[in-house]
């Protein structure tokens, strides 16, 4: 939660845990943290959904590619107002990234929290505090700039 960031790892060659895909994300406010601890994700399947669209029925709210950590703790996309319309883009969800900014959810891209749902799905996750590296300042650092300027230039990546 440091570095606002999603870690991946793997099983390296001295069976050793290794470093093998990074995200940017956005996690809970003061008063809202996200949880902390080990957790196994899955997909989310309660409530409203619609293939691998979510409702947040209280705010209804749209958010894709949702995969549960904990009750109604979750990794998923920045949001939306509207099925299935990526203009319906919430801007202030993306301009958010890479601060804490949520309920206490995990907030990424959509291609992000994507990968997240097709690949970690059953997997322990270990959600905690972080810390601050150099190194992974600078992996956040190229994760930032690797993103579109604007919500409009992001919105015609998924169009």
């Amino acid at each position: 939660k440091a570095m606002q960031m999603v870690t991946v790892y793997g099983i390296g060659p001295g069976n050793d845990e290794i470093p093998l895909w990074y995200g940017i994300c956005s996690t809970g406010m003061p008063g809202q943290e996200t949880v902390e601890g080990r957790f196994y994700l899955r997909p989310l399947t309660m409530g409203s959904y619609y293939g691998r669209w979510y409702l947040f029925v209280n705010s209804g709210i749209w958010i894709v590619n949702c995969s549960q950590i904990y009750g109604d703790y979750c990794f998923h996309s920045i949001l939306y107002t509207r099925l299935f319309d990526p203009y319906s883009l919430n801007y202030p969800s993306y301009y958010d990234l890479g601060r804490k900014a949520t309920n206490g959810r995990v907030r990424m891209t959509v291609e992000d929290a994507g990968f997240i749902f097709d690949n970690c799905g059953g997997l322990p996750c270990d959600i905690n505090a972080g810390f601050h590296s150099e190194e992974l300042a600078s992996i956040r650092q190229q994760l930032l700039d690797a993103l579109p300027a604007t919500a409009e230039e992001y919105i015609k990546t998924m169009v």
